[in-house]
């Protein structure tokens, strides 16, 4: 199943990819895609010929596919809502997306980049960019596409991926700042305050250290999520 945070991304469809293809709204299929009616998107289009279908309801058979997890068919359609419409950016990032789950990352990077070239401000693609490269390793050029998720957005999936990815590069005292401005608005964060305990040592700011660890084992007892309780610590 789709369950990570990059599925939870996907499903939030991208607002400026609303605006930008408005004429290839269909408001029916977008309700039953909030309902998560997906099979009655597939009928309610196959009960006319192929022949007469528009971009946009090729895109939603491609986008119903993608939610049942049918990438062949999702590809499928999706590509032939391209071909019909070229500059169909919500079509692209969806493609670029089936691409990412079935990890056909050069052909993912590929779309992504084309939604970006449609719109300056896509923020949603250059953050999905930014967790190619990171998959592959490649954090150098995570942290420019998450510097301009970051520059766009400004959210806390946008400074999460700051912190995180500037960590990962050891540029602890660059990553401090982003992490502190996570916590300003949510100190009860568990992995944003674990990850401060690890900067600040791998900083040797052992001293800083202590009133975090403090932090971190009260938001552990309090929390009633199952996967905090299962973390083993790494500082007592």
């Amino acid at each position: 199943m789709k369950k990570t945070l990059a599925a939870i991304i996907m499903l939030l469809t991208s607002l400026l990819c609303f605006a930008q293809n408005n004429d290839f709204i269909n408001e029916k299929y977008e309700l039953l895609n909030q309902q998560e009616q997906y099979e009655a998107i597939i009928n309610s289009i196959k009960e006319s010929d192929e022949s007469s279908y528009t971009a946009s309801d090729f895109f939603y058979l491609g986008l119903a596919y993608f939610r049942l997890e049918n990438d062949q068919e999702a590809q499928k359609y999706l590509k032939i809502a391209i071909q019909k419409a070229p500059d169909f950016s919500r079509a692209y990032f969806y493609l670029a997306g089936s691409y990412y789950y079935t990890n056909n990352l050069s052909e993912a990077t590929k779309n992504y980049l084309k939604c970006i070239e449609l719109n300056k401000n896509d923020f949603k693609s250059y953050q999905m960019l930014g967790m190619i490269f990171e998959k592959q390793g490649n954090y150098k050029t995570a942290m420019e596409y998450y510097s301009q998720f970051y520059e766009i957005e400004k959210s806390p999936e946008a400074i999460y991926s700051m912190a995180y990815i500037l960590y990962k590069m050891k540029e602890y005292k660059k990553a401090m700042p982003y992490v502190e401005e996570y916590l300003k608005s949510n100190k009860d964060s568990f992995s944003m305050t674990n990850l401060m305990i690890l900067i600040l040592y791998s900083n040797g700011e052992y001293e800083s250290a202590p009133k975090y660890e403090e932090q971190l084992r009260k938001i552990w007892s309090q929390s009633a999520d199952e996967r905090i309780k299962k973390t083993n610590f790494l500082y007592h």
